[in-house]
């Protein structure tokens, strides 16, 4: 479950690559369990109980990577600067064992690889508006063994410009 969440948490970054059809600002990211293995849906109900301490905790790692828990349950948020916004260029981040490469991109659209030890995959990012876009995801992760596939579409919406507060 962690490398699922690391690998998804990826993708963020590398949507600042196409930024400037998007505005700056506060966006949020929800996310369809459905998508997800049991035990992906599973942490994802305890992650919804979590008593305040422990949820506490669980959002300074996701502040660390620049992302939130979300207003609902299955969502993040996150900052886009104006300087993201503005740039045609930010550079795709790679974290610890993870790469991203952008194999495409155009005003409408951007095409990602990802790659980690266990999980490996694509995730086209789709620009409806700007304040507004849909990340797709198909992706093979290995457990235990045991290969997966995974298939997820995520749906992010600007909620307003100021990140803080």
């Amino acid at each position: 479950m962690k490398k699922w969440i690391s690998a998804f948490l990826l993708v963020l970054p590398a949507q600042f690559a196409v930024a400037a059809e998007v505005k700056p600002g506060l966006w949020e990211m929800e996310f369809d369990s459905q998508g997800m293995d049991p035990e992906a849906q599973a942490a994802m109900k305890q992650m919804e109980s979590m008593p305040p301490a422990q949820r506490k905790q669980m959002e300074a790692m996701m502040a660390q990577m620049g992302v939130s828990m979300g207003a609902k349950a299955g969502s993040v948020r996150f900052c886009i600067t104006p300087e993201q916004a503005k740039a045609n260029d930010v550079p795709v981040q790679d974290d610890g064992d993870c790469k991203n490469k952008v194999v495409s991109r155009s005003a409408k659209s951007m095409k990602v690889e990802f790659k980690c030890p266990d999980t490996q995959g694509t995730a086209i990012v789709n620009f409806l508006s700007p304040t507004q876009y849909e990340t797709k995801i198909d992706a093979k992760m290995t457990e235990g063994g045991q290969q997966r596939k995974i298939q997820q579409t995520l749906k992010s919406k600007w909620v307003k410009a100021s990140c803080g507060g």
